[in-house]
């Protein structure tokens, strides 16, 4: 039941179907990224007086939206050819040319933050890992963008203007750093046939410089590269940006290395919870299993000694929404896997952080999604940049989240930070990270 509409400075919304797909994202974006009080209805008696009209008819002066019917149920939308265009400059989703926006701002939103794409995609990496060129905002060229918080931030000028909603200041750009820590030790506690093969892999190959930095912390001479912790908290403690720390306490595998049951190590996470938010980062071989995931998490609260709310899975393996089904029913609360491995950007479209909105179960999970724009090894590796071209490219992401706010979340893994042959000189980007 809501009560007559009036010129109180709250955002009125008027749709003429109500579904929990419209009412979860008209929420988020009045609430969470225009910030304004609002009222919803389908009441068509209100719908004269209403600042936004979601209907296929006009229908009042306030602002048209035409729906594109994605939102009354997206389980059974055809996604396969998502029309597009321009709006006020910013390339558009769902477009029909309908309206005050041409096109479906509500549903467009709804697409990206719901990665409805993603959903039963048969286009996965061998990893099990939605390809980022698969993704419709990669093919326009937007995925460097938070096109989704570009939409919002011209709806909310266009309410303030023209229909004097009152829009709360938009918050500054918050600056998060996350470290995965994958393995805590390039050299040190391999076990006497894995330092045989390795010191002869590096002979075999004439990897001179390698195998001068392995003798020296073999033989005491140096320090682990990887085990950099002592530099993690002089860089990141005090009034530095927001840290969270994703600690693999899972079983040894092809693509895990086993870096729990060491005390030097457990010692280590312990000093590091002292200061920093620990998260659990689930192994490749746990990722979509929810006994082995629960079993890693009880181990790492057993070792901290705090509860464990805070998630990045290994690899970045995220599978929609199975992935957040499962977090869910294990009390993770944040998520920071939303990110692609083999590209930079905003795979949901949004640098604002959101709840999950299970379509297919038609609900909002406990969970919170927050997007990671940029991973070390994805600059280096596929994209191919030096430092000082990865810190030009990061910045230009910065500057993107600062012009709407939300979150500028990098992630970077201990093993980039220890200025070893191979990450000779990353700390620069750390550097940058902690003053900007």
């Amino acid at each position: 039941i809501f009560a007559p509409i009036m010129d109180d400075g709250t955002l009125h919304i008027y749709t003429y179907r109500r579904t929990p797909a419209t009412d979860y994202i008209t929420g988020h974006i009045a609430a969470n990224i225009i910030g304004c009080r609002y009222t919803i209805t389908d009441n068509p008696a209100e719908a004269q007086k209403a600042d936004i009209c979601y209907s296929p008819t006009r229908i009042g002066d306030g602002l048209h939206i035409h729906p594109s019917g994605l939102l009354e149920k997206p389980e059974a939308y055809d996604i396969g050819n998502i029309p597009v265009g321009m709006w006020q400059g910013l390339p558009t989703l769902l477009h029909d040319g309908i309206g005050d926006t041409g096109f479906d701002l509500f549903a467009a939103a709804f697409f990206c933050l719901s990665r409805m794409e993603e959903i039963g995609a048969g286009t996965l990496d061998r990893h099990g890992r939605y390809k980022p060129d698969a993704s419709i905002l990669s093919r326009l060229g937007i995925i460097g963008r938070p096109i989704v918080d570009e939409w919002c931030a011209r709806l909310g000028e266009m309410l303030s203007r023209e229909r004097h909603i009152h829009l709360a200041p938009r918050k500054e750009a918050q600056r998060i750093v996350t470290i995965d820590v994958d393995h805590a030790f390039k050299y040190r506690h391999k076990g006497l046939l894995r330092t045989l093969l390795g010191t002869a892999r590096d002979i075999v190959h004439g990897d001179k410089a390698q195998l001068r930095e392995r003798i020296s912390v073999m033989t005491g001479a140096g320090r682990d590269p990887y085990f950099c912790f002592d530099y993690i908290t002089q860089a990141l403690s005090g009034d530095r940006p927001d840290t969270r720390i994703f600690i693999h306490a899972g079983p040894k595998g092809r693509y895990d290395r086993k870096s729990h049951h060491n005390r030097e190590f457990d010692a280590a996470v312990k000093a590091l919870s002292a200061d920093f938010t620990i998260g659990i980062h689930p192994s490749y071989h746990a990722s979509f299993d929810a006994k082995a995931v629960r079993h890693e998490i009880d181990r790492l609260r057993r070792l901290t000694g705090s509860d464990v709310t805070s998630c990045r899975m290994h690899y970045l393996r995220l599978r929609i929404p199975d992935t957040y089904r499962m977090l869910d029913s294990l009390g993770i609360t944040d998520d920071y896997t939303m990110a692609y491995s083999g590209a930079t950007g905003f795979r949901a479209g949004t640098a604002i952080p959101y709840r999950f909105f299970d379509m297919n179960a038609g609900r909002t999970l406990g969970i919170t999604v927050h997007t990671t724009c940029a991973m070390d090894v994805t600059m280096k590796n596929t994209l191919g940049l030096t430092p000082s071209q990865a810190i030009g490219h990061l910045s230009g992401l910065y500057d993107r989240v600062k012009d709407t706010g939300g979150e500028f979340i990098t992630l970077i893994h201990n093993s980039s930070l220890g200025e070893d042959t191979e990450w000779q000189g990353w700390r620069e980007v750390m550097d940058w990270l902690t003053r900007h």
